[in-house]
């Protein structure tokens, strides 16, 4: 599993919505405000101890002055709902081939991992929590 930089934890069991940046200027330090949001979505099975532990492993603050121009770096995470399977069953979707026979559980997490993703990057290196077999089977029949 990749995981962030900023993220040296990896009990989290979730997955991630898509992470968002926006900047803007900080007028009053006088520098360029960068705001990375990321959107933890816990399985059914965590802990409110272990989300917790993700959350506060995933939210910092820091002037980052590595290009010569200091810019105030904000990483936020947000907890989303709770996703209705857990570790074990999406565990058993990631598995799933396309000899695997569609349960209503696989097509259950397939809708939930359609937009979701296994880390916390930003833009391409996100990696999707779908099952492409899967999917594409769902896809295929429907």
């Amino acid at each position: 599993m990749r995981v962030s930089q900023i993220n040296n934890n990896q009990s989290f069991k979730g997955l991630w919505a898509k992470t968002t940046i926006k900047s803007d200027f900080d007028n009053i330090m006088g520098v360029l405000k960068v705001i990375k949001t990321t959107y933890y979505h816990p399985f059914k099975d965590e802990t409110q101890e272990e989300i917790n532990a993700v959350i506060e492993a995933n939210k910092n603050a820091m002037i980052d002055e590595s290009d010569g121009k200091p810019k105030y770096i904000i990483n936020e995470c947000k907890q989303c709902i709770r996703l209705p399977f857990t570790k074990s069953a999406y565990d058993a979707y990631l598995e799933a081939t396309s000899l695997t026979r569609l349960s209503p559980t696989l097509k259950l997490i397939n809708s939930y991992a359609v937009d979701k993703y296994r880390n916390n990057e930003y833009a391409d290196r996100q990696i999707s929590a779908l099952n492409g077999s899967v999917d594409y089977k769902i896809n295929k029949v429907s």
